[in-house]
Protein backbone atom coordinates (compact mmCIF):
# COMPACT_ATOMS: atom_id res chain seq x y z
CA UNK A 1 0.00 0.00 0.00
CA UNK A 2 1.02 3.53 -1.06
CA UNK A 3 2.25 6.15 1.29
CA UNK A 4 -0.48 8.49 -0.45
CA UNK A 5 -3.46 5.63 0.17
CA UNK A 6 -2.21 5.56 4.00
CA UNK A 7 -2.51 8.71 4.47
CA UNK A 8 -5.82 9.13 3.12
CA UNK A 9 -7.96 6.27 4.78
CA UNK A 10 -5.61 7.16 7.87
CA UNK A 11 -7.52 10.99 7.22
CA UNK A 12 -10.95 9.83 6.06
CA UNK A 13 -11.57 7.30 9.45
CA UNK A 14 -10.15 9.96 11.64
CA UNK A 15 -12.55 12.97 10.79
CA UNK A 16 -15.36 13.77 8.15
CA UNK A 17 -13.99 15.87 5.11
CA UNK A 18 -15.24 16.56 1.28
CA UNK A 19 -12.63 14.37 0.39
CA UNK A 20 -14.34 11.65 1.92
CA UNK A 21 -17.46 12.63 1.37
CA UNK A 22 -17.18 12.36 -2.68
CA UNK A 23 -18.43 9.09 -3.62
CA UNK A 24 -21.39 6.68 -3.87
CA UNK A 25 -22.66 6.97 -0.14
CA UNK A 26 -25.82 9.45 0.14
CA UNK A 27 -25.35 11.56 2.97
CA UNK A 28 -27.48 13.48 4.92
CA UNK A 29 -28.18 16.94 4.14
CA UNK A 30 -29.92 19.92 4.31
CA UNK A 31 -31.09 22.76 1.70
CA UNK A 32 -30.12 26.19 2.49
CA UNK A 33 -31.40 28.20 -0.23
CA UNK A 34 -32.59 28.42 -3.19
CA UNK A 35 -32.71 31.25 -6.37
CA UNK A 36 -34.05 31.28 -9.64
CA UNK A 37 -31.08 31.50 -12.52
CA UNK A 38 -31.89 33.67 -15.57
CA UNK A 39 -29.68 33.69 -18.41
CA UNK A 40 -28.16 37.17 -19.24
CA UNK A 41 -29.78 38.75 -21.93
CA UNK A 42 -28.55 38.17 -25.56
CA UNK A 43 -29.95 41.27 -27.45
CA UNK A 44 -27.78 43.44 -29.26
CA UNK A 45 -30.29 45.73 -30.15
CA UNK A 46 -33.62 47.32 -28.41
CA UNK A 47 -35.89 45.36 -30.58
CA UNK A 48 -36.25 41.63 -30.98
CA UNK A 49 -37.57 41.40 -34.32
CA UNK A 50 -35.71 38.40 -36.19
CA UNK A 51 -34.52 36.95 -32.52
CA UNK A 52 -35.84 33.32 -32.40
CA UNK A 53 -37.79 32.99 -29.19
CA UNK A 54 -36.12 30.72 -26.11
CA UNK A 55 -37.91 27.84 -24.82
CA UNK A 56 -39.16 27.80 -21.60
CA UNK A 57 -36.93 26.34 -19.14
CA UNK A 58 -36.40 26.55 -15.54
CA UNK A 59 -33.34 27.09 -14.00
CA UNK A 60 -32.46 27.27 -10.22
CA UNK A 61 -29.34 27.42 -8.30
CA UNK A 62 -30.01 24.97 -5.44
CA UNK A 63 -27.45 25.50 -2.45
CA UNK A 64 -27.34 22.31 -0.24
CA UNK A 65 -24.45 21.68 2.95
CA UNK A 66 -23.46 18.24 3.52
CA UNK A 67 -21.07 18.19 6.78
CA UNK A 68 -18.99 21.43 6.23
CA UNK A 69 -18.93 21.70 3.37
CA UNK A 70 -22.02 24.11 1.46
CA UNK A 71 -22.75 22.49 -2.88
CA UNK A 72 -24.37 24.60 -5.08
CA UNK A 73 -25.85 22.65 -8.20
CA UNK A 74 -27.56 23.98 -11.12
CA UNK A 75 -30.89 22.60 -11.59
CA UNK A 76 -33.12 22.81 -14.66
CA UNK A 77 -36.04 21.21 -16.31
CA UNK A 78 -37.48 21.83 -19.83
CA UNK A 79 -41.05 21.10 -18.34
CA UNK A 80 -41.47 21.25 -14.61
CA UNK A 81 -40.63 23.60 -11.73
CA UNK A 82 -38.25 23.19 -8.54
CA UNK A 83 -39.45 20.01 -7.07
CA UNK A 84 -40.75 20.23 -3.30
CA UNK A 85 -37.89 18.34 -2.23
CA UNK A 86 -35.99 21.33 -2.64
CA UNK A 87 -36.93 23.46 -0.70
CA UNK A 88 -35.13 25.98 1.80
CA UNK A 89 -34.70 24.03 4.55
CA UNK A 90 -35.33 20.68 3.80
CA UNK A 91 -33.56 17.78 5.04
CA UNK A 92 -32.28 15.78 2.02
CA UNK A 93 -29.82 13.19 1.20
CA UNK A 94 -27.10 14.06 -1.14
CA UNK A 95 -23.73 13.09 -2.55
CA UNK A 96 -20.92 15.09 -4.52
CA UNK A 97 -19.33 12.91 -7.64
CA UNK A 98 -16.89 15.03 -10.02
CA UNK A 99 -18.51 17.69 -11.07
CA UNK A 100 -22.24 16.31 -10.07
CA UNK A 101 -24.67 16.53 -7.18
CA UNK A 102 -26.79 13.79 -6.63
CA UNK A 103 -30.16 14.36 -4.50
CA UNK A 104 -32.45 11.36 -3.39
CA UNK A 105 -36.32 12.35 -3.18
CA UNK A 106 -38.95 10.31 -1.01
CA UNK A 107 -40.14 8.75 -4.33
CA UNK A 108 -36.56 7.42 -4.39
CA UNK A 109 -35.92 9.24 -7.87
CA UNK A 110 -32.49 10.81 -7.82
CA UNK A 111 -32.13 14.24 -9.15
CA UNK A 112 -28.71 15.18 -10.56
CA UNK A 113 -27.66 18.63 -11.01
CA UNK A 114 -24.24 20.26 -11.93
CA UNK A 115 -22.23 22.14 -9.88
CA UNK A 116 -21.74 25.40 -9.91
CA UNK A 117 -20.23 26.23 -6.68
CA UNK A 118 -18.70 24.77 -2.98
CA UNK A 119 -17.24 26.20 0.10
CA UNK A 120 -17.02 26.05 3.42
CA UNK A 121 -19.65 26.54 5.86
CA UNK A 122 -19.09 29.21 8.53
CA UNK A 123 -20.39 28.54 12.21
CA UNK A 124 -19.40 26.89 15.34
CA UNK A 125 -19.37 23.54 14.42
CA UNK A 126 -17.47 24.00 11.53
CA UNK A 127 -13.99 25.12 11.64
CA UNK A 128 -12.63 26.87 9.15
CA UNK A 129 -8.61 26.53 9.83
CA UNK A 130 -6.87 23.33 11.27
CA UNK A 131 -5.55 24.09 14.64
CA UNK A 132 -1.65 22.88 14.78
CA UNK A 133 -0.27 22.48 17.95
CA UNK A 134 3.54 23.08 18.67
CA UNK A 135 3.65 22.16 22.41
CA UNK A 136 5.50 19.29 22.90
Amino acid sequence: MSKFMLIVLVFCTLGENSYCQRGSKYHPATVIHVHEYSLPSTYIEDTGIGAPELPETYKYDVAVQISCDVYTGRYQSDNEHLPSVLGPDRAIEARVQKRLLYVKTDEDRVIEMRLVGHRRAKGDGCPTKVAVSTSQ
